[in-house]
């Protein structure tokens, strides 16, 4: 990883520090590799790749919430938010199929 990234996505992290998680490391051909958000959500790779589905099944029921990826192309990348999820569901991200990596957290709105 970069070093611009890196301090990329420490930026995110710090300044969602009470409200993200971030990855610990690309997400490849298995969604789950690294991760690190709340012990209720899984992450599973969807259709069409490299789309991300995030899953959790014991957050509040007013709490808001969606899948946030950083999509690496080339030699630079993109934050993508998903769809924002109320309570217990399923949040989903897409990146460009040319997507060489992606990076996950979980994020509250």
């Amino acid at each position: 990883m970069g070093i611009a990234r890196a301090m990329r996505l420490a930026t995110v992290s710090a300044a969602a520090a009470a409200t993200a998680f971030t990855l610990a490391g690309p997400v490849a051909s298995t969604a789950q590799a690294n991760a690190v958000y709340p012990a209720d959500c899984t992450v599973t790779n969807g259709t069409p790749p490299p789309t991300r589905n995030m899953t959790c099944t014991a957050r509040p029921a007013g709490q808001s919430w969606q899948i946030m990826l950083n999509c690496t192309i080339g030699q630079s990348d993109r934050d993508v938010a998903g769809t924002v999820v109320t309570g217990n569901g399923t949040s989903v991200g897409h990146c460009s199929p040319n997507t060489r990596s992606v990076y996950v957290w979980f994020h509250t709105v």
